[in-house]
């Protein structure tokens, strides 16, 4: 046991330094945007790929807002459904023009009546709460036959719509606005009927002409589920060998900042691929005005690798983009 704690020292605070040494200062100086973000052979990724190190859980959302979400559910006056496919990792996350082809899509949208938008926001403010981070990430095929079954519910009223991606693959229901994870809401004994209502409402879609898909079960520690597989997703990993930056340009600081005089640091929430692309980049907090640049920038930067026991894994880093104005 101490042998272990001692590694995961050595690997947790060299990252730490690591990612404080290239914090980008960047003067007010503005230069052309860079044109198209060149992107890497699109390859397959690990849905959950692990962190050498965890953020700080201020920057973080805690994915857990039992009261919040009640009262948006109780101001539901409509509704639509759609069947969802692409990125469900972090669905509310915001990454930026270059990460757009990550988002979360839905196609053959349909209408709901305000008493069946109504009926099922209700059911879902009786149901207990958890942790929006117990949902594995995925990637889903946009072909209806060869994808699991989730589905996107689009809830009108109130100041901002609240959106639940209903996953039978997981019997879950994840919670959260366009910028915000609210939390996750466990099927339990209601995912036949689910199922059923679901299965009228879709009536074309393929994926009913077979029986519910059994789910895989959540792992991790939430506000309310609880096993003992672990700490709560993503998990963090032992790695013999810290990724490294080969190219790391500079953001360019928007004009607007300039004007206003903004500064401060993004912290990029960075998946760093085995082959060293940027596969994925979450601005977790910093300067609203400052994060478009941020992401920009990391999605433009090449890496070695990290390695474990001599091959290359894909790992999420923290990076601090820093801006100052002289």
């Amino acid at each position: 046991m101490r042998s272990r704690q001692l590694r995961l020292v050595r690997l947790i605070v060299p990252w730490a330094v690591l990612a404080s040494l290239l914090a980008t200062s960047v003067a007010a100086q503005p230069r052309t945007p860079p044109g198209d973000v060149p992107q890497p052979p699109v390859t397959p990724a690990a849905p959950t790929p692990a962190m050498v190190a965890p953020p700080p859980p201020a920057l973080l959302p805690s994915g857990y807002l039992p009261d919040d979400l009640r009262a948006r559910l109780s101001a539901v006056s409509g509704g639509e459904l759609s069947r969802a496919c692409g990125n469900l990792e972090s669905p509310w996350a915001y990454r930026g023009k270059a990460g757009r082809r990550l988002a979360l899509r839905d196609y053959s949208r349909r209408a709901a009546t305000p008493e069946q938008a109504r009926r099922l926001a209700t059911f879902l403010a009786g149901e207990p709460v958890d942790t929006a981070y117990l949902a594995p990430g995925a990637v889903l095929s946009c072909e209806a036959t060869h994808a699991p079954p989730v589905y996107l519910v689009r809830f009108s009223g109130g100041d901002r719509p609240t959106f639940a991606l209903v996953r039978f693959d997981i019997a879950a229901i994840v919670l959260f606005d366009s910028e915000l994870p609210l939390g996750l809401i466990p099927m339990g004994e209601h995912a036949d009927t689910l199922w059923t209502a679901l299965s009228a409402f879709f009536e074309d879609d393929p994926a009913f002409r077979a029986p519910r898909p059994a789910a895989a079960p959540l792992r991790g520690r939430g506000a309310v589920h609880d096993t003992t597989e672990g700490a709560m997703r993503p998990d963090y990993v032992f790695v013999s060998k810290l990724p490294a930056t080969i190219e790391h340009p500079a953001p360019v600081y928007p004009e607007e900042a300039i004007r206003t005089k903004t500064q401060g640091t993004v912290q990029v929430q960075t998946l760093i691929g085995a082959d060293g692309f940027v596969r994925d980049a979450i601005a977790l907090a910093g300067p609203p005005l400052l994060r478009d640049a941020a992401l920009d920038a990391i999605w433009q930067w090449r890496f070695q690798p990290a390695m474990d026991d001599g091959h290359p894994i894909g790992v999420w880093a923290r990076i601090p983009v820093k801006f100052t104005l002289h």
